[in-house]
């Protein structure tokens, strides 16, 4: 039986970052919006955000980052006119809670750790209040888990 206490696991606020995703012209643009805070946790070759996303399985074909008013911004162009699915991996690449919200048309999509592929062409899944908390909620798991299983790996290692 796996017990953790509370005090184990480190504090940290809500871990988020968002996009949107729109085709135009034939082809899918997205853009990328990180604080610049959540940045340290991030190394710095993985700093191009877009480079963490496919869609319809396809990496993006150009892309480019900018600071501002404490974001950072990436903007990639995917050559793909109709996307009917979106793979993540940043939010591993953050912190093991970290969210990550698309806006795709007036549907939302949440990603996480455990989240990482979503279909978008079928019926739109809305955002809501028991999907987020779902979200938050899975995010709090993994986190307590990684600690705990860290927190075991050194106690062996000093025993």
């Amino acid at each position: 039986m796996l017990v953790v206490r509370i005090a184990d696991v480190t504090a940290h606020p809500l871990s988020t970052s968002r996009s949107e995703l729109r085709t135009d012209a034939g082809l899918t643009r997205l853009s990328v919006w990180m604080p610049l805070t959540e940045l340290e946790h991030i190394r710095s070759e993985d700093r191009s955000l877009t480079r963490h996303f496919r869609v319809n399985g396809q990496e993006p074909v150009a892309q480019r980052c900018r600071l501002a008013d404490a974001e950072l911004i990436c903007e990639a162009t995917f050559l793909v006119p109709k996307p009917r699915e979106v793979e993540t991996t940043l939010p591993a690449r953050v912190l093991p809670h970290h969210l990550h919200l698309m806006k795709v048309g007036s549907a939302q999509r949440v990603f996480t750790v455990n989240v990482t592929r979503q279909a978008i062409d079928a019926g739109h899944v809305a955002l809501t209040a028991p999907l987020v908390i779902f979200a938050l909620l899975a995010a709090l798991a993994a986190a307590v888990l990684i600690k705990s299983s860290r927190s075991r790996r050194s106690r062996r290692a000093s025993g």
